[in-house]
């Protein structure tokens, strides 16, 4: 399918196989092959995912996660689209830890949408808009954090666990698609409607807005008038392009442009090889 369609990207792939089923249904062949093949790719991408993760192993805590974790302090909230465990082991960084608030407060670890308020001055609060590693739905829909204890998150990361537990994560094709898995989540619903109002001025890095996220940048646009600081890597060929079409699709009335390795998140010392 990869090589039929010339393309290495996950989602164009699975946003192929939705319009091969649909097509196949439409003409009353069945669909069950395009079906059996979309569950295939998408538990591919889970697992590659994985394997291509960087190691905890491989970080240095002053090198590397303290740096993203003293960044991210900076804000009053930092909304990911990840999937991976960066975030939360620098939030997590031995002897550095707090400051940070996921809103998975029950001793559980499960989200509870009646108890999302932040108490406390200048905490920082992660929320994945597209679920995480470390994150996983329960067969009766909830959504809880997987915690490491003594063991290692990323050794632990399976496709299916026990109880139909399976990873929160967001990998359909299409924004659409993408939509329709978010409102199936407590979690990542209440993630969006938290994403759309947001109010404050806001700083967009290694994030493309591309159509296949047109969901986050909908939520974006609720708010046109807070200056937003966008993020370009020095390599892009077509910065016009790039700026042109940031402007259409955001709309906000302030947007500044910026060296993507100019910001802490970008520097070159956070670099794992």
């Amino acid at each position: 399918l990869f090589s039929a369609l010339g393309t290495t990207n996950f989602e164009g792939v699975l946003a192929s196989l939705r319009t091969a089923g649909t097509v196949a249904k439409a003409l009353g062949i069945d669909p069950a092959a395009m079906k059996a093949s979309y569950t295939e790719v998408q538990t591919a991408l889970f697992e590659a995912i994985a394997s291509v993760h960087v190691r905890r192993s491989q970080l240095n805590e002053g090198t590397h996660l303290i740096p993203i974790r003293d960044s991210l302090r900076k804000h009053a909230s930092v909304f990911s689209t990840n999937y991976d465990l960066l975030a939360y082991w620098a939030m997590m960084t031995p002897g550095h830890a707090g400051g940070f608030c996921d809103l998975f407060f029950s001793e559980d670890h499960l989200f509870d949408v009646r108890n999302t308020r932040v108490w406390g001055a200048g905490i920082t609060r992660v929320i994945y808009l597209h679920g995480a590693l470390h994150l996983e739905r329960l067969g009766d829909g909830r959504t809880r954090k997987r915690v490491a204890g003594l063991g290692d998150l990323l050794a632990t990361f399976s496709t299916k666990y026990e109880d139909n537990r399976v990873p929160l994560l967001v990998s359909e094709g299409t924004s659409q698609d993408k939509l329709v898995s978010v409102s199936r989540s407590d979690y990542l619903s209440f993630a969006l409607g938290e994403l759309a109002g947001f109010h404050e001025p806001l700083v967009i890095f290694g994030h493309s807005l591309g159509a296949q996220d047109a969901h986050l940048v909908e939520a974006l646009r609720q708010n046109t008038h807070r200056p937003v600081a966008f993020a370009i890597h020095r390599s892009t060929s077509n910065v016009r392009a790039v700026k042109d079409a940031v402007y259409a699709a955001l709309g906000s009335d302030v947007i500044y442009f910026f060296d993507s390795e100019t910001h802490p998140l970008g520097a070159a010392s956070l670099r794992v090889t």
